[in-house]
Order: C-alpha cells, then sequence, then structure tokens
C-alpha cells in the first residue's frame, strides 16, 4: 500500500488510523468512524485493533490516550482540531454541530468550566503556564509545553453528568517519576522505623508502670 500524505508525521501509525483513534478519543461509535472513512464499523474495529498494537496498548482507549500524549492526535483545548494532513473528507455523522460543557475537578484547572465543540473526549489535555524563570531564559532553545491531564468522572461504569448536563472531569496526576518513587518508599521505611521505634519507647515505659502497678494491663495497647 502506498503511503499516505502526513504518514510520516503520526508514525508509528498511518493517518488514516490517527484520524480513526482521534474520532474515537471524541466518543464517534465505530459506525460514525466509519461513515467518516467510507467503510463498514466491522472494518474500523480492525484498524482500531491494529492501532492500538502498534502502540503496544491493551485497549483502545489506552491508544487514545497514548497518541494524545505523543502528540500524535489533538485533543487540546478549544476542542477537536484537524492538523491538514487529517482533514476528514466529510462532517461529523448528522450535519449538526454538538457541544458538551465539561467541569474540571482538582489539579490547575480546578473548578473551571469549558464548553467544547464535539463529544467529550476520552481524555482532557490542558497546556500549563511555563515557570516564570523560563519565560526569562537566555536559551534559544523553545520548552516543551507541560499538560495537565483529565478524564471523564464515572460512575456505575457511566459519565457522570450534572444536572445541568455539565460533564465532570478530574484531574490525573502525572506517574510518579523513578527518583520520586525512590524518595516516597524511603520516606515510608523512615515513618514505619520511626512508629516502631516509638512502639518499643511506650512498651518499656509500661512495664516501668506495671512494676509499680500490678493491676493495670499488661499492655498499654489494651487500655
Amino acid at each position: 500500500m502506498a503511503k499516505q500524505p502526513g504518514d510520516d508525521e503520526c508514525a508509528p501509525l498511518t493517518a488514516r488510523l490517527a484520524r480513526m483513534l482521534w474520532a474515537r478519543g471524541y466518543g464517534w461509535s465505530y459506525d460514525e468512524i466509519g461513515i467518516l472513512e467510507g467503510i463498514k464499523g466491522g472494518t474500523v474495529s480492525t484498524h482500531l485493533r491494529k492501532a492500538r498494537k502498534l502502540l503496544e496498548c491493551e485497549t483502545v482507549e489506552q491508544a487514545v490516550e497514548k497518541a494524545a500524549r505523543l502528540g500524535i492526535i489533538d485533543l487540546t483545548l478549544p476542542g477537536p482540531k484537524y492538523p491538514s494532513w487529517m482533514a476528514p473528507r466529510e462532517e461529523p455523522p448528522g450535519g449538526t454541530t454538538v457541544s458538551s460543557t465539561i467541569r474540571f475537578v482538582g489539579g490547575p484547572a480546578d473548578g473551571q468550566t469549558i464548553k467544547i465543540p464535539g463529544t467529550p473526549p476520552l481524555l482532557y489535555l490542558i497546556p500549563l503556564a511555563p515557570p516564570a524563570g523560563e519565560l526569562f531564559a537566555d536559551s534559544p532553545e523553545p520548552t516543551s509545553v507541560q499538560k495537565a491531564e483529565y478524564e471523564p468522572i464515572r460512575q456505575n461504569d457511566r459519565p457522570c453528568i450534572q444536572d445541568d448536563g455539565t460533564y465532570l472531569y478530574q484531574h490525573r496526576a502525572a506517574p510518579l517519576t523513578a527518583d520520586e518513587r525512590r524518595r516516597l518508599e524511603d520516606a515510608r521505611r523512615e515513618a514505619r522505623a520511626a512508629e516502631e521505634r516509638r512502639g518499643g519507647e511506650l512498651d518499656e515505659a509500661w512495664r516501668e508502670i506495671r512494676r509499680e502497678r500490678p493491676h493495670y494491663p499488661e499492655s498499654w495497647r489494651d487500655l
């Protein structure tokens, strides 16, 4: 199969697979994506299975999230954006403009509410302002834009929607680095050791008390 324009921009996926993941990320069904691509919904399922394998993911939802992090698809503010090489061959199914209201819970955007075109995505990325030190840095090299990740809050495997129709999205903290994980484990070990030392000191003090008051319980823990 000949390469399509844009295939290099979305490696290891093809432009078509990236476009399907993009649509899936905004909640489109396989049949709706099939209308976009001019194929059957079952064929879309096959393509998306290939996409998740190329991205080494267990599910299509995980593949959508990974593709967004890698910059292959765009799920950032203010909503769906088509790079020129990913332009759809026709408008979304239905011919009408759909919008959704999202409220963020936790993280840097806590309490903010926005309205976006389209259906709620599986993952929403919000660009973060760089530290002040980087704004005034003399380095000519551009700094990478950090993004906060938000995902839908779910109850009983269904999106959490408020009475006014607003979808709730919760902040998903970035995974710990190896150094952060090691420091956390060290702090936990130190806390456990300090607790054991304190318990030993209390045990010794209680034994001294019972020598004078033998009718007291054997352990201060029994009080």
